[in-house]
Formats: C-alpha cells, sequence, structure tokens
C-alpha cells in the first residue's frame, strides 16, 4: 500500500516602485528584493521543518530590464508533507515570511492559492484485493529489446548500472505500507470514497521523473507493456468489487477507521477555476 505526500500550490506576487536603477535607486522600492528575501527565509526555515517534507519555489516574474527597479516580482511555490495538516502548518510559517519580505522592501504583496491535494488515504482491503490480482497477472516481463531500450537510457542519462541489476522492474514487491514523494490529486478522491491503485513499471529503473528519458520510455513499447498490465490488474479488481459485497464492506469500515475524526476539508473553496492553465 503506497500513499503519498500532500501539496500546497501557491504564488506570491510582490508590487514594489519603479525607478531607474542607477540615476534614481533611492526612489525604488523593489518587488525582486522582496522575492529573493522570502525565497531567502524560506531557505532559512528547511532546517525547521520535519525532514520528510518538501518545499519548492520557481521565480516566474523577475523584472524586465537589469537598470529599472522591478515594480512588480512573483515566485510560485509547491509545499509538500506526508500530511495535509503539516502541509498547511508549513504553509502558516512561510505566509509570515511573506509578510517580513514585504515589510522589509515596503512592497506590497499577494498571495494566490493555485491548489491542494491530500496524501491518498490507503485502503487495506481493495489494497489486498489488488495484490492478488497482480501477482494472478504476472509482472511485465520485457523483450531482449526493450530491455536494451532501458538500458540504453539509464546509460544516456548517467543512472548508475550493477551487474546484477535489471534495467526495468520484472518482479512484484513486497506488499506492505510506504510512501512516495510524489503528489497526486487522487489523494483528495481516497477521502472521500475508498480508493485504490497501482504501479506497474512503464520506464527503466532508477531514472527521473518529469524527464525526456521518462517520456521516451512511456511512449515505447516498454511503456506499452506495462500500461496493459496495470489495465488487465485494475479490471480484474473492479469484477471483484461488483461480484463480493463483502469486499465492499470491509473497504468500507477500513476506510471509516482510517479518517477516524479527521473532515476532509478542500484546500480550495468553491469558485472560478485558476486563471492560468500554466498553474499546474
Amino acid at each position: 500500500m503506497r500513499s503519498s505526500l500532500a501539496i500546497v500550490r501557491f504564488r506570491c506576487r510582490f508590487t514594489g516602485v519603479s525607478a531607474h536603477a542607477a540615476g534614481s535607486p533611492h526612489l525604488g522600492r523593489s518587488a525582486l528584493d522582496a522575492v529573493e528575501l522570502m525565497n531567502s527565509g524560506v531557505n532559512y526555515l528547511r532546517e525547521h521543518v520535519p525532514s520528510t517534507a518538501r518545499i519548492h519555489y520557481v521565480i516566474t516574474d523577475g523584472g524586465k530590464r537589469p537598470n529599472v527597479v522591478p515594480q512588480e516580482a512573483e515566485s510560485w511555490y509547491y509545499i509538500r508533507a506526508p500530511k495535509m495538516s503539516e502541509a498547511q502548518a508549513i504553509f502558516a510559517r512561510v505566509k509570515k515570511i511573506a509578510e517580513g519580505a514585504a515589510l522589509m522592501t515596503e512592497t506590497k504583496h499577494e498571495l494566490r492559492m493555485i491548489t491542494g491535494s491530500y496524501e491518498i488515504l490507503v485502503n487495506e482491503p481493495l489494497a489486498l484485493a489488488m495484490d492478488a490480482n497482480l501477482h494472478a497477472v504476472g509482472a511485465p516481463q520485457f523483450s531482449e529489446d526493450e530491455l536494451k531500450f532501458a538500458a540504453a537510457i539509464r546509460k544516456e542519462m548517467n543512472v548508475s548500472s550493477r551487474p546484477e541489476d535489471n534495467p526495468a522492474a520484472m518482479t512484484i514487491d513486497k506488499f506492505g505500507e510506504d510512501a512516495t514523494n510524489g503528489s497526486t490529486d487522487v489523494g483528495d478522491v481516497s477521502w472521500i470514497v475508498p480508493t485504490v491503485g497501482l504501479g506497474v513499471a512503464t520506464a527503466a529503473r532508477e531514472i527521473p521523473g518529469h524527464s525526456w528519458g521518462m517520456t521516451a520510455c512511456a511512449g515505447s513499447p516498454l511503456g506499452a507493456r506495462g500500461s496493459l498490465i496495470a489495465a488487465e490488474v485494475l479490471a480484474a479488481t473492479t469484477i471483484d468489487c461488483l461480484e463480493q459485497p463483502k469486499l465492499l464492506d470491509e473497504a468500507r469500515a477500513d476506510f471509516s477507521r482510517r479518517t477516524g475524526d479527521v473532515k476532509y476539508e478542500p484546500v480550495l473553496s468553491a469558485g472560478p477555476p485558476p486563471e492560468r492553465l500554466d498553474d499546474f
């Protein structure tokens, strides 16, 4: 059973006063200075958050020209943690850092929530049913050509190899409870209704996500073979849910036990969608 990290996504835009950076810098109030101070403060905060938390950011707007004090500047943040409550607690501290950066630079700031996702709430009865179906279907057995392709991708991406390593996973992991370092909106679904999913190898071992190598593998015969295995296991587990009322009763009981007194509260309230598609 594999959970995920909860995530909170937001942008922080600072507004200052533009001025000529050489002729009248004393008249300017740099929004870029505020962004950099905020980022510096967040980097100091990293020492004081749980080791399982993650904070990522990029500067999406840093001004237009070096000789003009930037009137507008913006950074975009992701905060991740094993629990949404932990992510929200870190978010509260980051908001104070943004306020401090605005105060130090005499700028104004606007924090705009983008979205957020809860950690996946695992469900043991459904996971056990899916694990049984995965063993019945079997792990993907890649062809020699597919393994050579995976090995070539690993080499090109400087992923170290050991003699005993297969370039792609062809065995089933032992059943247990762990977590990934990624986030998914499936987490929100899992807090509303019992949910289960699975991961099947569709890429070479240990290559980084969000990379050209991952894309190349997913679009190759190697990726297609793993996807077909996943489809078979999902279909078999769906049939189990339709034919075994007891399984659904056990899944609901496990869901109630794990949610306990925690009430699901969406990160975003009802309202218009984000203004920009790149917010995702």
